[in-house]
């Protein structure tokens, strides 16, 4: 673990060497740091860890735009999520559990702030009777 922080730091130090500019070096970390993100994202494939591999998906984006491999796994997981949320909504009266599994896959899966994670969040909380029953 500790040598995967330093390697986060790398880009960071590797900038500040270079005055601030962009270095072959710092391009180099990036990816190499973008490609770990993205082999730790498969390694998350269960739907209980599905937050841990859409938090790594971003972060090797974050690295390194142009990871296909990443933006791919990352575009087949938002697919999932709205598959899911569909199923949720579906399910939402007559298998409560089922329906809630399906809301948290998506609000561990997509952006706090993507439409269906915000509206899988507030179903949650209505399944949970933590909210009213508007919409």
């Amino acid at each position: 673990m500790k040598g995967c922080r330093r390697l986060v730091k790398s880009p960071l130090h590797c900038r500040s060497l270079a005055a601030g500019r962009d270095s072959p070096l710092g391009r180099e970390v990036r990816r190499a740091l973008s490609g770990l993100h993205t082999r730790v994202a498969q390694a998350h494939a269960s739907d209980e860890e599905v937050d841990a591999a859409a938090a790594h998906l971003r972060a090797a984006l974050l690295q390194d735009p142009g990871n296909e491999q990443a933006r791919d796994q990352l575009g087949r997981l938002a697919l999932r999520a709205n598959e899911a949320y569909l199923s949720g909504y579906v399910a939402k009266e007559s298998d409560p559990d089922a329906a809630r599994r399906a809301f948290r896959l998506v609000v561990a899966a997509l952006p706090a702030t993507d439409e269906t994670a915000i509206k899988a969040r507030r179903w949650l909380d209505r399944l949970d009777g933590k909210a009213g029953a508007e919409d």
